[in-house]
């Protein structure tokens, strides 16, 4: 199989704002929902995904928000954001919201909340719709 090397590189991430509202325990089995809102801003060759998260249950026990921003550079400069871009940044900037939930909530006393491994290609279109180039 040959290897590809990436046409982008990701340099870090910032937990810019995160909430926490536990009303008791977390039951286990406790459905939740998440709600994720993609944007970003390109900047030359940076480019600074943000994604605000929001997981909650229908009864009111649980509610948590973060915004979390990823940092990328693409090898070029490109005038768009091009497409692998869009697709894969958020699959990669993904499982450090999980780990810092996990993290937040454990550390709450209430219980510990694991969120699952989610396919965000869906977010792909939302993404483009909520960005901008400065």
């Amino acid at each position: 199989m040959e290897t590809k090397i990436s046409p982008f590189k990701f340099n870090g991430y910032l937990v810019k704002h995160s909430e926490i509202n536990l009303s008791e325990n977390i039951p286990d089995g406790e459905e939740l929902r998440i709600d994720i809102e993609p944007s970003g801003v390109k900047r030359g060759k940076d480019f600074t995904l943000t994604l605000c998260i929001h997981l909650y249950d229908n009864g009111g026990l649980i509610d948590v928000k973060a915004e979390v921003l990823g940092y990328f550079t693409l090898k070029n400069e490109e005038a768009n954001v091009p497409d692998f871009l869009t697709r894969n940044a958020p699959a990669i900037l993904f499982p450090y919201v999980r780990a810092y939930v996990s993290l937040l909530t454990s550390l709450s006393g209430k219980g510990t909340i694991n969120l699952p491994t989610l396919n965000l290609s869906g977010l792909e279109g939302e993404l483009r719709k909520n960005m901008r180039t400065e």
